[in-house]
């Protein structure tokens, strides 16, 4: 199941591509051409424009006679190239991101009931233009993914000990079944969310764009305290390259969390990163 479109994709050079960012003001589009663009305007040291920030209407043809640059292309700037000049992409609040087809995917039981739900319609709300999503569902019974495989794609593993000592065992067991879903696909990326986290809709843009050329990135989130008062946290936000999902090996783990780690440390080839405190995630708990 792809997600809606929900960004702009720019083609360019038989790759797609999303603008992300935002303009600071820096000006290098305006004044940058032959002549200053009749549309810019000084208000004390504010820079303005009249197109952007005021909505008047377009005159092309005055644009045109002046700095060269429709309106039509200055309303849509930068596209895929303009950064390639060195006073622009210097300053420009804007940057694009190469689109990756991530695979969004967690275990879930049915004691995350209570989570689920919000989940999901989080989840399905993201606006990373191509990602699928897959849960594997680890309860007793098929009555909870009943509940919800209309709404995503979901498959059940049966068979398991439910013994609540042993839930570790079933979510290694259903790391492995998105493992393998994984390695199948045509897939970049796997984003591995936790079934009660509620991060930003932008959060696979957030981490693709802090976690290029890294293998695992990963933000944290509370889940719990020691002793000392310091938080912890494990795998449940992180997006894994695909490199690093082949080297590992789920159906030898008997821990999905410290046992991934501990292969990835012994490798020596992987690149890691784990933020702190770049944004909100909300971490539903009963």
């Amino acid at each position: 199941m792809e997600s809606v479109q929900k960004n702009m994709i720019y083609e360019h050079e038989g790759k797609q591509y999303i603008r992300k960012g935002e303009c600071n003001n820096c000006g290098e589009c305006c004044i940058g051409w032959i002549n200053p663009c009749p549309n810019l305007e000084f208000i004390g040291n504010i820079m303005s424009c009249k197109i952007h920030d005021r909505l008047a209407d377009k005159d092309d043809e005055l644009v045109k006679s002046t700095c060269n640059v429709s309106t039509i292309a200055c309303s849509k700037f930068p596209q895929m190239g303009d950064l390639n000049f060195d006073s622009i992409r210097n300053k420009c609040g804007y940057y694009f991101m190469e689109v990756e087809k991530i695979l969004v995917a967690c275990p879930v039981h049915e004691c995350k009931e209570y989570s689920f739900q919000r989940w999901i319609d989080n989840v399905k709300s993201f606006t990373y233009p191509l990602f699928d999503i897959f849960v594997v569902d680890n309860s007793p019974t098929e009555e909870f993914i009943n509940r919800y495989k209309d709404q995503i794609p979901m498959v059940h593993i049966a068979d398991l000990n439910q013994d609540g000592n042993h839930s570790h065992e079933r979510i290694t067991k259903s790391m492995a079944v998105i493992q393998k879903k994984f390695l199948a696909g045509d897939y970049s990326r796997w984003f591995n969310l936790e079934c009660d986290l509620i991060p930003p809709k932008d959060i696979i843009e957030f981490l693709l764009y802090w976690g290029r050329n890294t293998d695992w990135i990963s933000h944290c989130y509370e889940i719990r305290q020691d002793d000392t008062g310091n938080i912890q946290q494990g795998i449940g936000c992180s997006i894994l390259s695909r490199r690093m999902v082949e080297y590992v090996d789920y159906e030898k783990a008997d821990s999905p969390d410290a046992w991934m780690w501990e292969e990835v440390r012994k490798a020596k080839r992987f690149h890691t990163m784990e933020l702190w405190q770049y944004i909100d995630i909300k971490h539903l708990r009963q």
